[in-house]
């Protein structure tokens, strides 16, 4: 595992073997501090960064941008909402493409027509 140098004494590096970025601050001679994230916290804190990032620039944000804030998933759901809108003319349509959109949410089954 090769470390790289981020800046102000902080390195990381990758495992791959349990997939954890380990985070070390180093003083020259030894390492200082030493974090080891697991995938899932790292997700947690991409998502945290998006959301801080997006809360700053918001309002200069156009809606699509805005969709991707904080849950990594966001272009999948935009898509997914504007596949099933399009063409919908009856509120029985209109249901049911919320109901996949829902879905789409709660990490659902795949669109049955190929849809994501």
């Amino acid at each position: 595992m090769a470390k790289h140098y981020l800046g102000d004494g902080v390195f990381a590096e990758f495992d791959p073997a349990t997939l954890n970025t380990i985070l070390t601050t180093e003083d020259g001679i030894r390492v200082t501090n030493r974090i080891v994230l697991e995938a899932e916290v790292l997700d947690a804190l991409g998502s945290y960064v998006q959301r801080e990032i997006y809360a700053r620039q918001a309002p200069r944000q156009p809606l699509d941008a805005r969709a991707h804030a904080g849950d990594g998933d966001g272009a999948a759901l935009e898509a997914g909402a504007v596949i099933a809108c399009d063409g919908i003319g009856t509120r029985e349509e209109i249901k049911a493409a919320a109901r996949r959109l829902d879905e789409l949410e709660a990490g659902g089954a795949p669109d049955p027509e190929g849809r994501s």
